[in-house]
């Protein structure tokens, strides 16, 4: 073990007794690298002193089952407790407003956790791969969900993001299979790329109107959806953002919808009918010029004319 100025710099296999571990009192830092791939690691207690936990602290300590964190901690270090794949549970004390990239990172056993008030992101790949997380509390006042956030957490059925999110980063949600329902908040102004890519549960999800451009494949494989609304203010749509939806039979655009936009759409039905044999309906809220152009598309991908629509997906 090596102590430098309350830094506890590093600990190795050898200083760890039947799994457990005490830090004395005088540290008031875990540093960086401090426990890395210490796998005989399975407890340990952090004195009531330290404030900080450092970058890839406990990283690679996949035995490790229980710890508690102190209430004086303010800030968690990237990929802190990364690959703690025995890890069931953490509660992070309400003094924390920090929490670095990858800090939860394939802790696969990780089944529930709540993020603290005075956090205001979700960072880079912070929950990636915790495949048994069915449970997460995100306040009111984080701002940002980043890229790769909850990607493959395949075991969360919903999430609540609050209304004070206004960013959700390149694939956020992707490969969250057991995602069945999700609300977007208004004020998000762009859907990423792949942000629910894989998301092979999900049947619902409003899209809100404030959404200006949705990424390349943010839907993909979003198997069992089967009806979304684009809202008007869209001006900008990725390729591939329905394909492998295959059991999406409507989509409903309105009426003032950028020409760029609709030629998209066109072509990503069509591939969704020719791929899969479906009958998507495209109900489109436009008339004039435009239904030549329907009309020549009918009758490969039955699309559908029509000035009456379902109420309750415009609101």
């Amino acid at each position: 073990m090596i102590i430098d100025n309350g830094i506890l710099k590093k600990v190795r296999d050898t200083d760890i007794v039947n799994g457990k571990f005490v830090i004395p009192e005088s540290v008031t830092s875990i540093g960086n690298d401090a426990f890395r791939e210490c796998i005989r690691l399975t407890e340990i207690k952090i004195p009531e002193g330290v404030t900080s936990i450092g970058v890839s602290a406990f990283d690679g300590c996949s035995s490790l089952t229980k710890i508690k964190i102190p209430e004086g901690i303010t800030s968690i270090g990237s990929r802190a407790f990364s690959g703690c794949s025995s890890l069931t549970e953490i509660k992070i004390p309400e003094n924390v407003t920090n929490i670095g990239k990858f800090a939860f990172s394939d802790c696969s056993s990780l089944t529930a956790i709540k993020i603290p008030e005075g956090v205001t992101s979700i960072r880079f790949g912070m929950f990636k791969g915790c495949s048994s997380l069915t449970e997460i509390k995100i306040p009111e006042g984080i701002t940002r969900i980043e890229m790769g956030a909850f990607w493959g957490c395949s075991s969360l059925t919903e999430i609540k993001i609050p209304e004070s999110v206004t960013n959700i980063g390149i694939r956020a949600f992707r490969e969250c299979t057991s995602l069945t329902e999700i609300k977007i908040p208004e004020g998000i102004t762009r859907i990423e790329m792949d942000a629910f890519s894989g998301c092979s549960s999900l049947t619902k999800i409003k899209i809100p109107k404030s959404v200006t451009s949705i990424g390349y494949s943010a839907f993909e494989g979003c198997s069992t959806l089967t009806e979304v609304k684009i809202p008007e203010r869209v001006t900008s749509i990725g390729d591939n953002v329905f394909y492998d939806c295959r059991n999406l039979t409507k989509i409903k655009i309105p009426e003032k919808i950028n020409d760029k936009v609709l030629e998209e759409l066109y072509k990503q039905m069509l591939d969704i009918n020719l791929d899969t044999n479906s009958k998507t309906e495209l109900n489109v809220l436009m008339f004039g010029e435009e239904i030549e152009r329907f009309e020549r598309l009918k009758e490969k991908a039955n699309f559908h004319l029509g000035e009456e629509y379902d109420k309750e997906m415009m609101d």
